[in-house]
């Protein structure tokens, strides 16, 4: 492919309002490039109908870098730059962890040789590689494989200069696939990802998922102006909810999206730290129902800056609302049944920035509740406050098959997988975006 070269410019990073859905585009070489740029991803030895270099489908690829404070996903569809290829869909999930830049820009672009870039400020994630896909959209056949790190460069690295073709922000990684792992048939194949990282507005989850949806305690970023990391607060009544902080136990909690109503539902359990009182764990039984008229505006918990008035990505106009149905939703333990009533002005809002807490896609509520005893006595009545972030749960396995033949390396680096003659291919299916949520 056409290398472009221009003069190194350092591009800030991008806001923390935009990390939850950062768009992904092919890194281009600068001044500070020492191999071929223009690609986000480069096959050495591609198996066949597998083209060599691979961009991201306008609009479709985007990383997520603050919805789990100690992760992040990387998704998208990718395309053959030049000659014909089955498109791609690729979905990486990592841990942040610690690590070792790896350097692959010219000596001058770094601080130690009167450069810009500074490695120390990038971050490092490792590959969770049993989430992890990258799927052809050809006729695949199963056999078992799995993705993984390359030796060479283990981590993912995101920063300034840290895609290895400019000086802007970026990210890269050196990749395999390992076919029929665990065997004497075992056969790596091997893929750098290059990419330049920009601002975007992080699109909801996709429908395919909305029937069963993760709803995850709501962690707080720089636009928060509260407290949060939990999914339930209870206003008073100490002797039966404790500190009344609760959060979804075992990863529970989980929304459905359809004809027009939401339903909640998990099993919440006091947040470490928070004793819980008389009962300890609840199972969450709440349906909403959908409007067009919630009666009062959007209630608006972040900075204003966050907001699509004052700059931000988050627009209010987008949300949607659901009033509460009292006589089909409970929260129940031991005996006890907290009944829900009105939504104390603010019915439950879903839509990006909804959660009151962070940027990301969520949800939250103001509702009244009622503490029934066993004996069926009204012992209380206060307030509930419901801040969750949604996404998708984790998918399924689904598997398959490719061909290989052989090709060059233009990426700057040989090919470490020259003798690979047969190539089969069987992966994670797609798991789809957070919205930008995956606060876990």
């Amino acid at each position: 492919s056409t290398t472009t070269t221009t003069t190194g410019t350092n591009i800030p990073p991008p806001p923390e309002q935009c990390k939850t859905a950062l768009a992904v585009l092919s890194a281009p070489c600068d001044n500070f490039c020492n191999t071929s740029g223009n690609h986000a991803l480069y096959f050495f030895s591609p198996p066949q109908n597998i083209a060599q270099q691979y961009e991201f489908q306008q609009g479709t690829g985007f990383l997520d870098l603050s919805s789990n404070p100690n992760g992040a996903t990387l998704i998208g569809n990718l395309v053959p730059i030049v000659g014909s290829g089955d498109n791609l869909a690729i979905n990486f999930v990592f841990e942040k962890t610690s690590g070792t830049p790896f350097l692959e820009l010219k000596d001058n672009a770094y601080v130690s040789n009167g450069g810009t870039i500074d490695p120390h400020s990038w971050t490092y994630y490792t590959l969770l590689k049993n989430v992890s896909s990258l799927v052809s959209t050809g006729a695949l056949s199963s056999t078992p494989s799995s993705v993984d790190v390359q030796t060479g460069m283990v981590l993912f690295q995101v920063g300034d200069g840290a895609n290895g073709k400019n000086i802007g922000y970026g990210a890269s990684g050196w990749f395999k696939l390992t076919l029929n792992p665990n065997t004497a048939n075992a056969v790596d194949v091997f893929f750098d990802i290059n990419i330049n990282l920009n601002c975007s507005t992080p699109p909801p989850p996709p429908s395919s998922c909305l029937t069963q949806l993760v709803a995850a305690p709501a962690h707080v970023d720089s636009f928060a102006t509260n407290t949060g990391g939990v999914s339930f607060s209870f206003f008073g009544n100490a002797d039966v909810l404790g500190e009344g902080l609760f959060i979804f136990a075992n990863d529970s909690g989980r929304v459905s999206i359809q004809n027009n109503q939401l339903h909640l539902t998990g099993t919440l359990t006091a947040e470490a730290g928070h004793p819980s009182g008389t009962v300890s764990t609840w199972l969450v039984n709440l349906l909403f129902d959908a409007t067009n008229n919630p009666g009062v505006p959007p209630h608006l918990q972040l900075t204003p800056n966050a907001y699509k008035s004052n700059g931000g990505i988050v627009d209010p106009t987008t949300w949607s609302f659901y009033f509460i149905n009292p006589n089909a939703s409970t929260i129940t333990g031991d005996g006890w049944t907290l009944k829900l009533s009105t939504q104390m002005g603010m019915p439950l809002q879903v839509g990006i920035g909804d959660s009151g807490k962070n940027v990301g896609w969520g949800a939250s509520a103001w509702l009244d509740y009622a503490v029934v005893a066993p004996n069926n006595t009204i012992t209380y009545t206060s307030g509930l406050d419901i801040n969750v972030n949604l996404h998708c749960p984790i998918a399924e396995l689904t598997q398959g098959q490719v061909t290989p033949t052989s090709a060059s390396s233009s990426s700057g680096r040989s090919d470490p997988s020259s003798s690979a003659s047969t190539l089969t291919i069987s992966l994670i299916s797609l798991i789809a975006l957070v919205s930008a949520a995956l606060f876990l």
